[in-house]
């Protein structure tokens, strides 16, 4: 993404790696029956997302993301939820398949139970 970067200090940074590596699994990816794509502001999560459509049969896709108050790119894009503008990414990737989008989730926690109660809905 050209012209768009975060700073932050050195012990915000040294932070955040600590906390990267605690949670990082380290693991390939592989099949599963769901892949539930995170909202946020950097669309190569999108890109990524559609790649792996391409790659594994899921029988759910979920994107997640409302109006995040802490997105700074959402008055960049034509669509009014972060789930609205990662799907419009993987539609231009080539993803035709049903993708269902929670558009109310404004952090982590509520991505993973609104896309909980979607599946719940949907099976």
């Amino acid at each position: 993404m050209e012209g768009y970067t975060y700073s932050m200090d050195k012990e915000i940074f040294s932070n955040a790696e600590i906390l990267w590596n605690y949670m990082h699994l380290g693991q390939p990816v592989r099949p599963a029956s769901a892949l539930v794509v995170l909202g946020g502001s950097d669309d190569r999560v999108a890109s990524y997302a559609a790649g792996l459509c391409m790659r594994y049969d899921y029988k759910d896709v979920i994107i997640s993301g409302g109006v995040a108050p802490h997105n700074p790119r959402l008055a960049e894009w034509v669509e009014s939820t972060e789930a609205d503008h990662f799907c419009s990414v993987m539609r231009e990737a080539g993803i035709v398949r049903d993708i269902l989008l929670d558009k109310d989730s404004v952090n982590t926690g509520q991505d993973a139970s609104n896309s909980y109660q979607l599946l719940k809905i949907k099976r």
